[in-house]
């Protein structure tokens, strides 16, 4: 029953975008090599396979980065990474450039997440963490709910790598906006 407060509601809406990008991507590359780079089906079924390495890799090494890098540079170089792969997605040429795009998206992504949920623990009154993370979350998996449908309609509307190329501009957002939200307060 409680509000939640303007920091935490724009940390949910930033991992709402992340979420976002990170299953339209998931679930649409295949489809764009396949279908846009003419890719065979081995081929095009690698595109969700190393995303998800990428991501997983990302994931595991980046608490290590996050120690010795600041967060905020850290967050920064991520969203700019997420929007150059979602861009060489949307724009290669063929299916090893698609492929490397794919990969540097989900290194990208990878670290979001994480930052975006270490930085509401900071930030959530004491004794309400578990409470705010959860609130906060659920913002978050909207944007992972919304994000294929989202891609689709604008794929009907447009054309898939358009829809794709679109998710770079998320990607610019949450490379400005997320290191400004996850900065420590001064009070």
């Amino acid at each position: 029953g409680r509000r939640l407060p303007r920091a935490l509601l724009v940390l949910g809406v930033l991992s709402a975008g992340a979420f976002l990008c990170e299953d339209a991507l998931q679930s649409w590359s295949a489809l764009q090599l396949e279908r846009g780079l003419a890719a065979s089906p081995a081929v095009s079924g690698l595109g969700p396979g190393l995303f998800a390495g990428a991501m997983a890799v990302g994931r595991l090494t980046g608490g290590a980065l996050g120690h010795r890098v600041r967060e905020g540079a850290l967050v920064a170089v991520a969203g700019s990474a997420l929007a150059v792969g979602a861009l060489v997605l949307a724009a290669a040429p063929t299916a090893p450039v698609a492929l490397g795009g794919l990969v540097l998206a989900g290194l990208g992504t990878s670290v979001l997440a994480p930052v975006l949920f270490s930085a509401v623990g900071r930030r959530a009154a004491p004794g309400r963490q578990g409470a705010d993370l959860a609130a906060v979350t659920a913002v978050g998996y909207a944007g992972f709910v919304t994000g294929p449908p989202l891609v689709g309609a604008i794929s009907a509307a447009t054309s898939l790598p358009t829809a794709l190329g679109l998710l770079s501009v998320i990607g610019v957002l949450l490379a400005v906006a997320t290191p400004v939200a996850v900065r420590e307060r001064a009070d």
